[in-house]
């Protein structure tokens, strides 16, 4: 698990230096089509594992890839922007609910800001603790 752990953070963070010399270029980022990309990565790795395992899929190491992407993902394309670690987007301030930040793509972003305010490094805390944990004890 900390092979695929590490493989994981890696595509991470190619896919946040994508991203950012995406959005310096000025070019539109397809959310989906790189959510499906990642995903199916981390299904195919969750299938392999599962079947070495003696099961038909590992459900933990799929759940372990989403939290290494949700842990890291934002940080990094900050960094790679020239931004704070912490960075929020002020397009935040023009969501006025769920409906509104689904449209513009800011879903999750708004969830985080309901829950959390603008401790950005708490929820990233939180899910790279439950990574790590995952990944030592599975």
């Amino acid at each position: 698990m900390i092979i695929a752990a590490t493989l994981f953070a890696c595509i991470t963070f190619i896919i946040a230096a994508v991203h950012a010399g995406m959005i310096k270029d000025g070019k539109r980022i397809k959310h989906g089509a790189w959510a499906a990309l990642y995903l199916f990565v981390a299904c195919l790795l969750s299938w392999l594992h599962g079947q070495r395992e003696g099961v038909d899929f590992s459900w933990w190491m799929l759940f372990n890839a989403l939290l290494i992407r949700a842990a890291i993902f934002n940080p990094v394309l900050n960094k790679h922007r020239g931004l704070g670690w912490w960075y929020i987007t002020p397009e935040l301030k023009n969501v006025v609910n769920l409906w509104d930040a689904l449209r513009k793509g800011r879903t999750w972003d708004y969830i985080h800001s309901k829950i959390f305010g603008k401790k950005v490094w708490l929820y990233s805390l939180l899910y790279l603790a439950a990574a790590v944990v995952i990944t030592i004890k599975k």
